[in-house]
């Protein structure tokens, strides 16, 4: 892939990381001066036990992790672009943590460079918001119409916290997508929208649980 052809995938006016058939690609990423806010490990554990987190944990090599300090806000939304060129299987593995009152604004996106080609995505993304921060997130699914998509996700949620999320599905002949949220603190609040559009052919599962834990 080079930078031309993607040209038409990328949002302007953002930081981006991209990853081709799950491999981050530094040649294609742009992160400037948050980069120091990105890095890698060989794994982490989850204690969700749903199907799909259990198969992308047993499957998953690399961990890519967004930690953001205290107060610190990009100038600019972060785009995590997940491309697949060929009939493969990823398996994704993100987790972004926020300290108190930073801010951030991603957009994930999962696309197929091909049109013909099966592949299979199993995302898991994990989610820490500390006291007074904020995530707006915008989750994209753009996949052809032969692929298969899993995408799990558990955020938790401190005190006065802010989660807003949007997303959008409009490819994969079969396609979940499982977000689970626990607002652990007091005044932790979270704002959930979404459009869904499957075609002929095409299903799409959608599952949303919302534990309020705080008293």
């Amino acid at each position: 892939l080079s930078q031309s052809a993607l040209l038409k995938f990328r949002v302007p006016n953002t930081y981006s990381l991209v990853f081709v058939n799950g491999y981050l690609n530094h040649d294609l990423s742009d992160l400037q001066e948050i980069s120091s806010y990105i890095t890698s490990t060989n794994f982490n554990t989850s204690d969700w036990n749903e199907h799909f987190s259990c198969l992308n944990q047993a499957l998953s090599e690399t961990l890519f992790k967004i930690h953001l300090p205290s107060n610190v806000k990009p100038d600019k939304p972060l785009h995590a672009l997940f491309i697949q060129t060929t009939s493969t299987a990823i398996f994704p593995r993100i987790k972004i943590e926020l300290s108190s009152n930073s801010h951030l604004e991603i957009i994930e996106d999962y696309l197929s460079f091909d049109e013909e080609s099966v592949g299979v995505c199993m995302p898991y993304s994990e989610i820490h918001l500390a006291q007074g921060s904020q995530l707006f997130h915008y989750y994209i699914q753009r996949a052809n119409a032969k692929s298969y998509h899993f995408y799990s996700q558990k955020v938790y949620q401190s005190r006065d916290s802010h989660y807003q999320s949007f997303s959008l599905l409009t490819g994969g002949k079969i396609s979940r997508f499982e977000n689970h949220l626990r607002l652990l603190g007091t005044n932790a609040n979270c704002q959930l929208s979404g459009v869904y559009l499957p075609s002929q052919g095409q299903q799409h599962n959608v599952h949303l649980l919302i534990d309020h834990q705080a008293s």
